[in-house]
């Protein structure tokens, strides 16, 4: 039993989503959990799809289909090895990027925008 501290050694693997946006600053959901702002990075345990939600006032909602795939070293039985037998940590770390677009007013509100103003520069140029 002298070979016990070497179990002490075991490998591990930390994954993680970092997730950006432009602007930053913009709500992250992951599978419908908030997980924070953007720029974030988000640890998980298990490989697969991901519905990813950003979100930021003046800004369009956008959702996305991450895709989140096992590299090789992380297949069955190969995982055993680096994840257990190999006394290293690895990182598996994926990186995303998403624009955000501006949110366009709905163009009723923006003909009333444009009405009530003339309103007032009329009003404005009436006065004494």
């Amino acid at each position: 039993m002298r070979f016990w501290p070497l179990l002490l050694l075991t490998g591990c693997t930390d994954r993680l989503l970092e997730i950006r946006s432009e602007p930053p600053e913009a709500d992250v959901y992951v599978d419908g959990k908030r997980v924070g702002k953007t720029p974030c990075a988000i640890p998980f345990t298990w490989y697969g799809d991901r519905e990813l939600v950003l979100e930021k006032e003046g800004y369009r909602s956008r959702t996305e289909i991450l895709r989140v795939r096992a590299p090789w070293w992380q297949w069955p039985v190969l995982d055993f090895i680096t994840d257990v037998i190999l006394p290293i940590r690895l990182v598996d770390r994926r990186f995303f990027f998403f624009p955000l677009a501006p949110q366009r007013p709905d163009p009723r509100q923006a003909e009333e925008i444009r009405r009530r103003a003339e309103e007032l520069r009329r009003q404005t140029r009436e006065k004494p």
